[in-house]
């Protein structure tokens, strides 16, 4: 009787040590349940924060370069107008008074047309550097997950160089003045025609930049699409 009050005795212990360890495992696991949202939230805070810093400093790079070429132009703005005085006067002296006008006319069109021209540009600038800035959020998605993107980011940083130097160089046509100066009526056409030329092959330099701009752009983004995969790169 004794010993069967004894084994009893004894699974019931093992009855109360079993059910104390079930209970500290389902405890455990409840624990990593609860944590693991948080981790994950954590991690879209990150993620959120820093996208939202880049496309801060994104914005006020381009606020900067707007005021630049604001300044620019404001910088040439009374030298313009004296030059446009001064050829107001010259035409005056013209025989051929509709041969002023359409010069006068000429001279007005290609400082209108490399405002927009500026413009127009700036835009475009704008425009592959927020493309830029998306594959540029993805990437750093990719290095929080431990993917090795070093290549990714060489080609970023190398297509930040290249829209960095090209916006340079709209600022610096920004402040470039294509009023006419004439020396006679002999000799306006010529004259017109030369000034025409220069706006030409100034306007081609810099957009051949901006074409090297977007080719660094769309290289990184090759690089991207053969890293990540094309589905992750263009994923919203």
């Amino acid at each position: 009787m004794k010993k069967v009050f004894i084994v009893l005795f004894s699974f019931f212990i093992l009855l109360l040590i079993s059910a104390s360890v079930q209970r500290s495992v389902l405890a455990e696991d409840s624990d990593d349940d609860s944590l693991t949202p948080t981790v994950s939230k954590m991690r879209f805070d990150r993620l959120k924060e820093n996208r939202e810093d880049r496309i801060e400093k994104r914005h006020e790079r381009r606020e900067e370069f707007k005021d630049k070429v604001e300044a620019r132009r404001e910088a040439i703005k009374d030298k313009m107008e004296d030059r446009r005085e001064a050829l107001k006067e010259k035409l005056e002296e013209f025989r051929d008074k509709k041969k002023a006008k359409i010069t006068e006319r000429i001279s007005d069109n290609l400082n209108k047309i490399n405002e927009k021209r500026v413009e127009a540009m700036t835009r475009h600038l704008d425009r592959i550097e927020e493309i830029l800035g998306k594959v540029e959020d993805r990437t750093a998605e990719a290095r929080e997950d431990g993917k090795d993107v070093s290549e990714i980011e060489v080609k970023i940083a190398e297509a930040k160089s290249v829209i960095e130097g090209a916006r340079g160089a709209v600022s610096t046509q920004a402040g470039k003045d294509y009023t006419l100066v004439v020396s006679d009526e002999g000799t306006v056409a010529q004259e017109a025609k030369e000034m025409r030329d220069k706006l030409h092959e100034d306007l081609k330099a810099v957009h051949e930049l901006i074409v090297v701009a977007r080719k660094a752009v769309s290289d990184t983004i090759r690089t991207a699409y053969s890293s990540l995969g094309k589905e992750n790169v263009d994923n919203e």
